[in-house]
């Protein structure tokens, strides 16, 4: 079961880096939709390299997260697995607990930002749950 959610989670983080990969191609109207914020929107629109690189390194984080979620599953061995699989649950769970402050927050949230919240927390849920199955539970093979 853990190395079926591995694979899940490679999947969902090739797909991410993917998405941002489209986003870095479309330019200022993917970065306005997808509320990367109003000034890396401008900043693409006036041809400026700096969304592009940024979002670029975003993207290779999420390719390297699905590297180890490949070295969770046991398809390659990545130094320090555990703990970067642990690092990565941790963002993403922490990503997703921005849900539980927005009933205190000042400011209207946008509906990305909530839409957004609750597809990374639901990531970092099915991260749990393969690290626990993976380190925590005693196999009975």
């Amino acid at each position: 079961m853990a190395h079926t959610l591995w694979i899940l989670c490679a999947v969902m983080n090739v797909a991410i880096a993917i998405l941002h990969i489209i986003v870095i191609y479309y330019g200022e109207p993917a970065y306005r939709y997808f509320g990367a914020g109003e000034w890396m929107a401008t900043q693409a629109g006036a041809g400026s390299m700096i969304p592009a690189l940024i979002t670029g390194v975003i993207t290779l984080a999420f390719f390297v997260f699905a590297g180890f979620n490949l070295s969770g599953a046991g398809y390659v061995l990545l130094p320090l697995t555990f703990y970067a699989l642990l690092a990565i649950t941790a963002v993403y769970l922490l990503r997703g607990g921005v849900i539980v402050a927005i009933p205190f927050m000042e400011q209207q949230v946008s509906r990305f930002d909530l839409v957004s919240s609750y597809i990374a927390f639901a990531i970092g849920l099915v991260h749990a749950a393969a690290l626990y199955l993976t380190y925590f539970v005693k196999s009975t093979t």
